[in-house]
């Protein structure tokens, strides 16, 4: 509750927003697999990981590699 209070989100959805910062980046700055940078930066499966990514960034992680 303190957390959330803080910072106006769970401790997780603040994990998961790093989270997705972080991959975000290495789709910038590699040409890694994406399934392997979700793997990287902790998600446990491809799901989770495309609708974290689609939710913070608002694209999918193909389509923002595209993008950047």
């Amino acid at each position: 509750r303190v957390f959330h209070r803080l910072y106006n989100m769970s401790f997780i959805e603040y994990i998961n927003r790093n989270r997705v910062d972080v991959a975000a980046r290495m789709i910038k700055e590699t040409k890694r697999a994406l399934k392997d940078i979700s793997k990287d930066v902790g998600f446990s499966s491809d799901i989770s990981f495309r609708r974290s990514f689609i939710r913070y960034k608002g694209v999918t992680a193909g389509k923002y590699r595209k993008l950047v």
